[in-house]
């Protein structure tokens, strides 16, 4: 990276020090200035138990039967579904390879949605969780989940929206747009055995420089996954891109022992179980003899 000023290296590094590491990197490659901190995110109430029940009626008519159609999954935690309407699915329409929709649904999204969903993916796959873990848990547990077995290649995303940061969105489209286009299409169709994982261009970063908050989170999981580390590897930036399932099977093989690790939503910044595990995933995917790169990199 090329940094412009000096006073822009120590806002940099005073944000990085504050648990804000992830975002200052991907600002610093795009150039864009300011620190973007805003509120913490806010918590979104549940739906009534009533219309609670009428989507888990919906996911489990849609799971009778279900018989994949592709090779190729997109696995999405949806908390802004507005996100994934206009964001993803007209990507997802340009998109050359078929994907099977697998999507879990934070618990304040009504009914509504999942018909909308439905009108465009008739199959598409509801997982209903508590409002915890984030992106991260509802993922853990969709990878051991009998839905989701036997496919090549799953693409993880999340509906990046945080009022954390002013430039969040953006963000979230740089992230996304990449993991859903030709050149992905063509990668996966090609990619080799040994690659496991496939990151959005400008992503891969360090762990020892955007530690954040978060390293006695990750020393916890490592311990309880068997590993050690000297924290001298790398990690995906905003948790999305493409993976062999078998890559994360390090993981999967401790989900109900993780799963116990993550507490409910509190709207942290930093410095909490999530955002450990999205500093530990590509390090799964090594530790299991796969190679991760970046789209621009392969």
């Amino acid at each position: 990276m090329i940094f412009k000023s000096l006073s822009y290296i120590k806002k940099a590094l005073s944000l990085t020090l504050r648990g804000h590491g992830d975002y200052v990197a991907y600002r610093l490659k795009r150039g864009l200035r300011g620190s973007g901190v805003a509120q913490v995110e806010t918590v979104f109430a549940d739906l009534s138990n009533q219309e609670r029940e009428r989507v888990q009626a919906l996911a489990l008519q849609q799971r009778a039967g279900f018989e994949k159609s592709s090779s190729y999954a997109l696995a999405m935690h949806v908390f802004y579904p507005e996100i994934f309407l206009q964001t993803v699915v007209p990507l997802l329409q340009n998109f050359s390879l078929p994907l099977d929709i697998h999507l879990s649904v934070a618990p304040h999204i009504g009914r509504d949605f999942y018909d909308q969903v439905l009108t465009l993916y008739p199959k598409a796959q509801f997982y209903l969780y508590e409002n915890k873990g984030r992106d991260q848990l509802p993922f853990l547990r969709m990878l051991v989940d009998p839905q989701l077995e036997g496919y090549e290649w799953i693409c993880k995303l999340h509906t990046k929206k945080s009022p954390t940061y002013s430039q969040g969105e953006a963000w979230a489209r740089d992230l996304i747009g990449p993991l859903l286009s030709e050149k992905s299409a063509l990668l996966l169709k090609s990619a080799p055995k040994d690659l496991g994982l496939i990151a959005p261009p400008l992503s891969y970063l360090p762990v020892d420089l955007f530690m954040g908050g978060n390293r006695g989170h990750m020393e916890n999981v490592l311990r309880l996954i068997g590993k050690t580390s000297k924290f001298d590897f790398y990690f995906v930036a905003g948790s999305m891109f493409w993976v062999r399932p078998e890559a994360l099977r390090v993981l999967k093989s401790k989900v109900s022992i993780l799963s116990e690790q993550f507490p409910v939503e509190s709207g942290a910044i930093d410095g909490t179980m999530p955002h450990a595990m999205e500093r530990l995933l590509a390090f799964s995917a090594t530790q299991a003899g796969f190679t991760t790169r970046e789209i621009n990199k392969v």
